[in-house]
């Protein structure tokens, strides 16, 4: 892997496009569901376009038909998730995943060996990008404390030099993750965006006494005033990173220009609402992955509902890998409110982020769209004035909407001690709730 990043732009293209002739190939032969989707499809002349896009619900309706072993089977894989301990793979040699659920329904993922391994290699050239040795210098890794999520398993598979690993949850009470993290002080920190800036809080309040060189966060939108906060208080190195369960990677490199997307395994698409491509420097409305490497369970163009916008510059770095140069959240996380002339116009969590975090003392946040009124959650600094907060809070969000040529509806704002993170959801924070379509005058989630 660590040689492919001294190809040029060609040679990846041409590595990618020999990797989807032999998956659809693969995939033809052994997977029912393909063979049956792709039948007039030539493996020795693929346009990715011509290609079916499959999604996160047929996947999980069509686990059988996916699968390329005939004996795995849902049912079984879900016995195996409800007894896991430990280390174990089911039937003894498959990995198993599952998404945290963010975006409505769960995913169950099978690993066989070789992908695992694979992805486990592209996790330490990942970590070899923003200059870590695994197993070689005191790492905390705060995040799900579920073994079935990538947060988890990937800490507890990475090489462990003696004593050198602490592994922490998201969903512990802050308390208890300040005690452990005094104790253990690291020299490389892994957490949520949301949890990082919590611990920053902490450290400035005199709770929290670390002192990490590098700090990588991920799974969450890092908005920058948190990433601002993280850099002052702890002057370290500050690597944002993205990664999904079903199999991209990607993280910064030292030029801090952007997330690289590490796409000698996977090929990934950013596109509009009708799956068009969007062009670099656009922001796209969601992805579509083809993960290259994993071959029991083939994703060909697989819908992820991230909308993020890539550069459409080169990484100064010299690698061929394309940057993300920003990530607006989920498509199931957008708001869409009447517009002030017409139509509707889409408020993105990256949105809310930069109106909300951008005051100071506020340290967590969540919103919910409930009967056409926007409810919002603040978590705050004790030491700071509530009525002066939400003042501030209710002009920077009324005029950050009203700029995005939409009308700002009523806004309701709450302060809270804390904002609970769902261990079913492997702790990860949502910063736009919606449940129900909303029953008000404003539209809510559009799909």
């Amino acid at each position: 892997m660590r040689r492919r990043e001294a190809w040029t732009r060609g040679e990846l293209l041409q590595h990618q496009s020999d990797g989807l002739r032999s998956l659809i190939a693969f995939a033809k032969s052994r997977s029912p569901l393909y063979a049956e989707r792709m039948r007039r499809i030539s493996s020795g002349s693929v346009h990715l376009q011509d290609l079916p896009i499959i999604e996160k619900k047929e996947v999980m309706s069509e686990f059988e038909r996916i699968v390329t072993d005939p004996r795995i089977n849902l049912a079984d894989v879900n016995r195996h998730m409800e007894g896991v301990e430990d280390d174990e793979c089911y039937m003894g040699e498959y990995r198993v995943l599952t998404t945290a659920g963010s975006t409505g329904r769960k995913g169950v993922f099978v690993y066989d060996r070789n992908a695992w391994t694979c992805l486990m290699a592209g996790v330490e050239r990942g970590a070899g990008l923003v200059g870590i040795a695994i197993g070689r210098e005191r790492t905390a890794s705060i995040g799900s404390g579920s073994q079935l999520h990538l947060s988890y398993r990937r800490a507890v598979s990475e090489p462990e030099g003696s004593g050198l690993r602490l592994i922490l949850k998201v969903t512990d009470p802050l308390q208890r993750l300040t005690d452990e993290l005094n104790s253990f002080q690291p020299g490389i920190l892994h957490a949520y965006p949301s949890m990082a800036g919590l611990l920053a809080e902490e450290q400035i309040n005199g709770r929290l006494d670390i002192h990490p060189g590098i700090i990588v966060t991920g799974a969450e939108i890092l908005a920058e005033e948190t990433a601002r906060k993280i850099r002052e208080v702890w002057g370290g190195v500050l690597f944002n990173s993205y990664s999904c369960t079903e199999g991209i990677l990607g993280v910064e490199c030292g030029f801090h220009q952007g997330i690289h997307i590490f796409e000698d395994l996977c090929i990934v698409e950013v596109v509009d609402e009708r799956h068009n491509p969007v062009p670099d420097g656009a922001p796209g409305h969601h992805l579509l992955m083809t993960n290259l490497y994993q071959q029991t369970m083939p994703l060909i163009r697989y819908l992820i509902s991230d909308m993020v916008t890539v550069s459409a510059d080169a990484c100064p770095c010299g690698r061929p890998f394309r940057t993300i140069k920003e990530i607006h959240g989920r498509v199931e996380e957008t708001i869409y409110l009447g517009g002030v002339n017409t139509g509707k116009v889409p408020v993105w969590p990256a949105h809310l982020s930069s109106m909300i975090m951008a005051r100071q003392g506020v340290l967590e946040f969540q919103v919910e769209l409930i009967q056409g009124r926007l409810e919002i959650d603040i978590v705050a600094d004790p030491g700071i004035s509530r009525k002066d907060t939400a003042s501030v809070l209710t002009r920077n969000i009324k005029e950050g909407i009203e700029s995005l040529g939409a009308v700002c509806p009523p806004l309701r704002i709450r302060f809270l001690d804390r904002i609970v993170r769902e261990a079913g959801k492997m702790g990860k924070k949502q910063t736009v709730v919606l449940r129900a379509p909303d029953s008000g005058p404003l539209a809510g989630a559009e799909h």
